[in-house]
């Protein structure tokens, strides 16, 4: 069944809102494309697969701002190759700590705490509470050496009130964050209408079907095209070239023409014998 999603622009934001959200982090007052938008550059400015959802949104007194999850720390570990060289732990009147240092490629050394209470606490109870906090010093450490200031996704729940928006799911339903064209337009606030209509594996399979008996019947003419076909299918919402999302329209068209050509080959082919 066809599903259709729909993402709108409004106006640009006043200035006043602009600099709260940029000096302040306070992203309540854009419009949810433009927090797309934001989301998807915050991304790629720190090297981050937004498809993973690094961030999510945290509403903390009226101002929604950016969190960082799992994703983001590890995915920054690994970017930057920092390595955690050591983990100490101490117990300070029913508080277990746990001190995290982190390591740069370059040797500057940084380091961070992670704090639970554990007072009264006996069996899985304490163990998930000790691993909390030893989760809590390594991404804060994380996020510390790498000179950036979000809240952690392991400090949420100790924040009083704090209500959590996930807006990255949002974002994974329009498409917008795999279609660099639909961003580039986000950018400008034009109205933007967006179809995702899920591709039809059928067709799918029919096509790489022939795109594979093409390669068979040029030989390495169409190992390219396989070659792209199957990155292209590979992501979430599949685009084209340009960056528009690819329909199941655009399959058939695919078919069509690639069924010619195979026809053509194969016809070929038999005068050549």
């Amino acid at each position: 069944m066809k599903e259709t999603q729909a993402v709108q622009t409004q106006d640009r934001p006043m200035p006043a809102d602009v600099e709260a959200a940029l000096v302040q982090g306070d992203l309540s007052k854009l419009t949810e494309p433009q927090r797309v938008a934001y989301y998807m550059h915050t991304c790629e400015s720190l090297g981050l697969n937004p498809l993973t959802k690094p961030f999510a949104y945290i509403k903390i007194q009226g101002s929604l701002q950016l969190y960082a999850r799992k994703d983001c720390t590890d995915q920054l570990r690994s970017l930057r190759h920092i390595n955690i060289v050591s983990l100490e732990r101490e117990t300070i009147e029913g508080i277990f700590l746990v001190t995290a240092t982190a390591k740069t490629p370059t040797g500057r050394e940084d380091t961070s705490i992670g704090a639970v209470p554990i007072q009264g606490l006996k069996g899985e109870s304490l163990a998930n509470a000790m691993m909390k906090a030893e989760t809590k010093a390594k991404r804060r450490v994380t996020l510390s050496i790498c000179g950036l200031g979000f809240t952690d996704e392991a400090e949420v729940s100790s924040i009083p009130n704090a209500q959590i928006d996930d807006v990255s799911s949002r974002c994974h339903r329009t498409g917008a964050l795999t279609s660099a064209a639909l961003m580039e337009r986000l950018k400008e606030d034009e109205v933007v209408d967006v179809e995702y209509e899920p591709l039809n594996q059928q067709l799918v399979e029919r096509l790489r079907g022939l795109l594979q008996d093409l390669k068979e019947l040029e030989g390495g003419k169409y190992i390219k095209t396989l070659e792209d076909f199957e990155k292209t299918m590979s992501i979430e919402f599949p685009v084209n070239s340009k960056g528009v999302l690819i329909t199941n329209s655009d399959m058939e068209e695919r078919i069509e023409r690639y069924e010619s050509l195979k026809a053509e080959s194969l016809k070929a082919g038999k005068e050549e014998e």
